[in-house]
């Protein structure tokens, strides 16, 4: 309903930083915030740790297209997130525009059970969760380090508030055991 008549393109909007802006702009008039939130998924962090990307269209958006890790030692082995190139590059420059024209600006980061969806069969990492707590360890120290990175390239960009969320490590889906753990 939100952009009906704004002339965007999907899935542009989603992957263009331009774009983004103005999307993000319509949204923010459209509810009647205080502020502009990017990104509009939850798939970002993952696809720039190089997970495959269905981008959707103005009703469905950004999701898993397919997983491309097999085995939970492969996230060990993922190179760092290339901060300059990319649909995550696109956000962060469109948060940096944003702020720059005087918005209020809110990043939504994803953890390290949704980033780790958009690569691997969710039900691999939750067996490696129970049965090799150490391997888990060294792979949440890893996306740990990633998402501070994370952090901090967004906070050179202007953005004023940070939404954590990591909707698939939620109790639902993780159970008491495994979320206290």
């Amino acid at each position: 309903e939100a952009v009906k008549n704004t002339g965007l393109q999907f899935p542009e909007a989603y992957k263009n930083g331009e774009q983004m802006v103005q999307l993000a702009q319509v949204i923010k008039n459209y509810e009647n915030a205080s502020f502009c939130m990017l990104p509009f998924c939850h798939t970002v962090e993952g696809e720039a740790l190089g997970g495959s990307i269905n981008y959707g269209d103005e009703n469905y958006g950004p999701r898993v297209k397919e997983y491309v890790l097999s085995a939970p030692e492969e996230l060990l082995i993922l190179p760092e997130i290339d901060y300059t190139a990319g649909r995550i590059s696109e956000v962060l420059k469109a948060c940096r525009t944003l702020r720059d024209t005087g918005e209020n600006v809110v990043l939504e980061i994803t953890g390290p059970f949704t980033a780790m969806n958009v690569l691997i069969d969710p039900r691999i990492v939750f067996k490696t969760f129970r049965k090799n707590p150490n391997s888990m360890h060294a792979i949440f120290s890893k996306f740990q380090a990633e998402l501070l990175r994370y952090v901090e390239k967004a906070v050179s960009s202007g953005v004023n508030l940070i939404s954590y969320a990591d909707p698939s490590g939620g109790l639902n889906i993780l159970g008491p055991k495994m979320m206290e753990q």
